[in-house]
């Protein structure tokens, strides 16, 4: 008898460079991290690689972006605990990630924001 393991749902994988990525596993690496509060990953399009892992990241109380944490200092710290493939390309410091009436993050909102900047040739890096 063997094991089957659900990690996340198959339209929410992100495929880098072959390589499948489940956002959820990433969301809660990410939130090992001392400064996170929460954190949000889906996959955006990109040239060289088919899709890039993006992370929107809240931080916990006391901490701010830029001061207490850069997303260059984030992406190393998340390249150092787990398969670089699985790091986020971009990561975005945001208030508060988008919510569901039932509390759900929904991924999807930002994802969409972000392709609609990519469309606008704007700035997805956060």
């Amino acid at each position: 008898a063997g094991y089957c393991e659900i990690r996340d749902r198959k339209k929410s994988l992100v495929k880098v460079s072959g390589h499948s990525v489940f956002p959820k596993e990433v969301e809660e690496l990410m939130g090992h991290h001392e400064m996170i509060a929460e954190a949000a990953v889906a996959g955006l399009p990109d040239e060289m690689s088919g899709e890039a892992v993006k992370a929107w990241v809240t931080l916990k109380k006391g901490y701010k972006a830029k001061v207490d944490i850069t997303s260059e200092g984030l992406k190393k710290w998340c390249q150092e605990n787990m398969a670089k493939w699985k790091s986020p390309k971009y990561i975005e410091f945001v208030k508060k990630l988008p919510v569901s009436l039932t509390g759900k993050v929904q991924r999807r909102q930002l994802q969409e924001k972000d392709m609609e900047k990519m469309k606008k040739g704007r700035d997805i890096r956060g």
